[in-house]
């Protein structure tokens, strides 16, 4: 129980980052011709991943 808790927290980045990227869309606060979309959504991926990935083995070195 306490590794699917974990497992919870560390991706919240992940989602969050993602949660981002369809609210901008949604929201139309940018288009397909917004420059450098594609380098903007690569870049919020990236670190919501990191973070993810950072969280997570924080959390499992301190089991």
């Amino acid at each position: 129980m306490r590794l699917v808790l974990i497992g919870a927290v560390a991706i919240t980045p992940w989602l969050i980052s993602m949660y981002l990227l369809f609210w901008l869309d949604r929201e139309q606060v940018w288009t397909v011709v917004t420059p450098y979309r594609d380098v903007a959504s690569l870049a919020i991926l990236l670190v919501g991943m990191s973070l993810s990935f950072l969280l997570l083995s924080r959390l499992l070195k301190q089991r």
